[in-house]
């Protein structure tokens, strides 16, 4: 019995020509897509067509944007100009040689790609639960690469591109990108606790502010850690609750309504409300909104209908119904939230230079989102050489 040999390409190459070029397309293609979006990362600003609280926004301004410090738009440049080029002396008219080395490469390259570009779609649709059209479209590209590059081309062992996978991943999940203040941009006042709703001892030696949207993802992280924090140093923090939506509807610094922050303003003023009814409830409220906005959130607000109804039947629950009804209409809650909207519009990102949630007021100095509860403590003690974890009980 004699064994089938395998499929060999025209000597000349002529045979690859159809799948060359729809590598060729494919590569350039993906090649524009990651260039808007590093460009969009160096000097600022949202994709087309996506909003300050669009999946766009919660996917590019996360973690996972980046590897380490650079953003991931810039290997995928690197990979889809190896793979162009490569493509370019891999076809008909180049030596036999030169042919078959530019085909390695573009293999390679092909398999690191996709890998990447599967890696990158599990995150979106797993981990974040948000997804970027620009990302899709780029991850779409690197796959059509990889499948035309190695369908019936040559057979090569893809180590060099899944060595290549492997090492962005290792990169992504040990070396987070590092937290990075903003404060050389604006210095943000004392936030004091006097008449402002307030977690932990209002008396506590240190105070941080916290600006924040409940409708916003990462908001959400940041002010779990940021009560994992209050028990770490119990006694010695206190932080200031400064909500703020991302709606013009109670922002006068945002432009646009946007489809996740539309109920935005609804439950700030009800969370303010249970404050000016009754102080001691705030912390309980504040929590009991922790752990029931993911569930109602989806991918949008939380529907008018489950604020109106299960948010503000649990405030009466608490505060009453006449207390809640009254402190409703306190202009205390449209001072502060005013107050808010106006630390927003200071607290500029670098990168994107724009206003935006969340951002924690740590010693003057305005920071992002903390996804670790760690890197906050880092930052915390860094800031207030005094603060020490307290002493547990046995």
């Amino acid at each position: 019995m004699t064994e089938t040999p395998p499929m060999q390409d025209h000597p000349s190459g002529r045979g690859d020509a159809p799948r060359l070029w729809l590598v060729r397309a494919a590569a350039l293609a993906g090649l524009c897509i990651s260039g808007y979006l590093f460009y969009l990362s160096a000097k600022g600003g949202t994709p087309l067509g996506c909003g300050e609280s669009s999946g766009c926004a919660d996917v590019l301004g996360s973690r996972w944007s980046k590897a380490w410090r650079f953003p991931v738009s810039a290997p995928a440049m690197i990979a889809y100009l190896v793979v162009l080029a490569a493509s370019l002396h891999a076809g008909p008219g180049t030596p036999a040689g030169q042919r078959r080395t530019a085909r390695l490469i573009l293999n390679s390259a092909a398999v690191a790609a996709g890998g990447a570009a599967l890696w990158f779609i599990g995150l979106q649709l797993f981990v974040l639960k948000h997804v970027c059209v620009f990302c899709m479209a780029a991850h779409a590209c690197s796959l059509v690469i990889l499948a035309a590059a190695l369908w019936q081309g040559p057979r090569v062992k893809p180590l060099v591109g899944l060595a290549a996978v492997a090492g962005l991943v290792a990169v992504q999940v040990f070396l987070p990108p590092p937290v990075s203040t903003l404060s050389r941009f604006v210095q943000i006042g004392g936030i004091e606790t006097r008449g402002a709703p307030t977690l932990g001892d209002p008396d506590a030696p240190h105070v941080v502010g916290f600006l924040y949207d409940y409708n916003c993802y990462y908001c959400l992280q940041t002010h779990a850690a940021l009560h994992a924090a209050l028990e770490r140093y119990d006694g010695q923090l206190a932080v200031v609750l400064l909500p703020t939506a991302i709606d013009p509807a109670c922002n006068p610094y945002v432009q646009e309504r946007s489809p996740v922050s539309l109920t935005s303003c609804a439950i700030a003023r009800l969370l303010l409300a249970v404050w000016v009814a009754d102080p001691g409830q705030l912390a309980v409220f504040d929590a009991y909104l922790l752990d029931q906005v993911p569930r109602y959130k989806r991918t949008g607000s939380v529907p008018p209908e489950i604020v109106d109804g299960v948010f503000r039947d649990e405030a009466e629950r608490r505060v009453g119904a006449e207390a809640l009804a009254a402190a409703l209409t306190d202009p205390r809650i449209d001072g502060r939230l005013q107050d808010s909207a106006n630390l927003y519009h200071v607290a500029v990102d670098p990168q994107f230079m724009r206003p935006g949630v969340p951002r924690v007021v740590i010693a003057g100095g305005v920071y992002p989102a903390f996804e670790d509860p760690a890197q906050l403590y880092q930052v915390l003690e860094a800031a207030y050489p005094g603060l020490k974890p307290a002493p547990r009980n046995e």
